[in-house]
């Protein structure tokens, strides 16, 4: 896609191999120039995925920095996170 196109990110998805357990956590979130944005979510428990409420959108102007940022607590250990959201133009 071309750098200075803007367009609407949804349907994050975050997904772990292996469960978190018990307490533990692990927070996917897709950041937009430097700041966390509305595509969030969290794999908990026994859980291996996770997406933000249904409807949850984010415009991403031409020219921005994307990424995503993971959090984990409650104990789990670093997982391996795949993460992906879909674009619409």
């Amino acid at each position: 896609m071309p750098a200075d196109s803007s367009y609407t990110a949804k349907s994050l998805t975050a997904t772990v191999a292996a469960a978190p357990g018990g307490e533990a956590s692990v927070i996917a979130t897709l950041r937009l120039n430097g700041a966390d944005t509305a595509l969030t979510c969290t794999i908990a428990g026994d859980a291996t995925s996770c997406t933000p409420p249904a409807g949850t959108t984010v415009v991403i102007p031409g020219g921005s920095k994307i990424a995503f940022h993971s959090v984990v607590g409650g104990g789990a250990t670093t997982p391996t996170l795949a993460c992906a959201y879909r674009a619409e133009f």
